[in-house]
């Protein structure tokens, strides 16, 4: 989401302190930001219910998660409750611009929602019914800079869509019962066998790969949905499916065109409610590791928590702070 920069500067320092980060005030920036929501499939055939076991193991759930984040060092905290729901609202207005917001009216059409002078398009990145993805997807990819290979992130260009002032990429994986799964797959490869023509030799085989791997690496099975939900300006709607079509190209993707249920996605994509996805035409199946290799996975430099305070500009012309010895921020760097 773009945002205005803004550094708080103490009252009493010094006047080049202060003239450095004026000179920032209020510079637009691209602000990255990574919700991970646990949710937990109910029963659809009652309409209340509560299972304390269910409910225990569900937490359980969460705190491993949770520990193995710890474990990985990887930076995370808990939303309390007026966190979740300022971030529902926000999710509704579509504003995750720091400070005040508000909602308006939503008009639904096929091509997307309006809401006041906006509108916000979904935009799926696999189609059901053709399917338009690379045989081989890896996490990430090369670009060169100055003839060298740099690897960066296989989505990183949703950092910088055009005319854009929101983009949210929405990224669901459902983890369903391996061996009602399994079962479904074996006769599928049966009726396949079965009709002796090229594309049902092909689809056998295909498949009796993904058993031959789930056999041997013990990966799982799940339903994946990947949706762009990108906000602009009514009359910058086609350069901006432009620039993602053509992106996505460049990595092997061709997006959906069949994507006429623009309020359903937008509903579908709301937090906590990834069940909500039709299975028939919203979810693909494929194998975990697949999965994982779309995730969004971009980083952007922040400033070192260090009393040593040295700042530099990132790639977006930003101050940060950075410990040019490595060793007296809170991260040592050397001994």
């Amino acid at each position: 989401c773009r945002q205005a920069y803004h550094h708080d500067v103490p009252d009493d320092a010094e006047f080049l302190t202060r003239s450095y980060f004026r000179y920032f005030e209020g510079r637009e920036f691209t602000e990255i930001r990574t919700f991970l929501i646990l949710t937990q499939e109910a029963q659809r055939s009652q309409f209340i219910q509560y299972d304390p076991k269910r409910w225990l193991d569900f937490h359980s759930k969460v705190s491993k998660t949770d520990d193995i984040l710890t474990e990985k060092h990887i930076r995370h905290r808990k939303l309390g409750k007026e966190e979740v729901s300022e971030y529902c609202h926000r999710f509704m207005a579509f504003q995750f611009r720091h400070g005040p917001f508000s909602m308006t009216n939503f008009k639904a059409s096929d091509e997307y929602l309006r809401t006041g002078d906006r509108i916000i398009r979904s935009y799926p990145l696999v189609d059901i019914d053709e399917i338009n993805l690379p045989s081989m997807v890896k996490p990430y990819t090369q670009m060169n800079i100055n003839g060298y290979g740099i690897a960066t992130d296989l989505l990183s260009f949703l950092t910088g869509v055009p005319y854009s002032d929101c983009v949210v990429f929405n990224q669901v994986i459902q983890i369903p019962g391996q061996r009602k799964l399994l079962r479904k797959l074996q006769a599928k490869a049966k009726r396949h066998g079965s009709m002796p023509d090229p594309s049902n030799r092909i689809a056998k085989a295909d498949i009796e790969e993904v058993l031959d791997r789930l056999a041997v690496d013990s990966t799982m099975l799940v339903y994946c949905n990947f949706n762009i939900l990108v906000s602009c300006p009514p009359d910058k709607v086609t350069p901006v499916t432009s620039f993602l079509e053509t992106k996505l190209y460049e990595c092997g993707i061709m997006p959906s065109r069949t994507a006429y249920n623009q309020l359903e996605l937008f509903m579908d994509s709301f937090p906590g409610n990834g069940y909500a996805f039709n299975p028939d035409y919203d979810l693909f199946l494929t194998l975990s590791d697949a999965a994982l290799c779309f995730f969004f996975k971009e980083h952007l430099k922040e400033s070192e928590d260090t009393p040593l305070t040295t700042y530099y500009t990132d790639r977006q012309g930003l101050p940060v702070c950075i410990d040019i010895t490595g060793k007296e921020g809170k991260r040592k760097m050397t001994d």
